[in-house]
Order: structure tokens, then sequence, then C-alpha cells
């Protein structure tokens, strides 16, 4: 299958971000995550329900509103291998399943 991508940016206005490093913030890699999968959800990707995290690494940091470029490949055993990146500069990848 080709390669698909859709862009989102994670409002700074988040509740998740207060008291979290303030004068610093950073996005953690547990929500972007969260929001990697709800956006593979929302594009029809993944099917609700339990999700198989079968990797997820993350390789730089993020800060709120910045533009995260996800793109994913569903590879031939229906597992999705995503990436995120921010200009251009990976700062996320991994791989999900639908839990069995």
């Amino acid at each position: 299958m080709l390669e698909q991508q859709l862009r989102f940016t994670i409002d700074r206005r988040d509740a998740m971000f207060a008291g979290h490093f303030p004068g610093h913030p950073i996005v953690p890699g547990a929500f972007l995550l969260d929001q990697v999968i709800a956006r593979l959800r929302a594009a029809g990707v993944l099917s609700p329900g339990p999700i198989d995290i079968g990797s997820a690494k993350f390789v730089a940091t993020i800060a709120p509103e910045s533009v995260v470029q996800l793109a994913w490949q569903i590879t031939a055993s229906g597992s999705c291998k995503f990436d995120c990146s921010v200009l251009g500069r990976k700062v996320a990848n991994g791989v999900l399943q639908a839990a069995e």
C-alpha cells in the first residue's frame, strides 16, 4: 500500500500542559502516541478497540504548536507503520495494530 500522510497541531492550550515544564513545555511521548492513534482511527486506518503497540520510539522532543507530519503504511501483515516529523526532522516512529 502507498504511504499516506496528514498533518496536525498540538494546541498549547491543552490542559496537559498545565504545570508541565513551565516556561519550556514539551509534548510527552505518551500524549503524542495518543494523538497518532486518534488521527489514525479518524482516518479509518485503525479500528476502535484495543491496540497492540509493536514499537514506539521517540527520537526528539517537540514543542506545543508544532505542526506534526504523520505518515503511515499498512504492511502485508496488516500492521500500521508510522513516522512523525516536525519541519522535516523525525520525532517518532512505531508499529501499531488492532489487538487480537
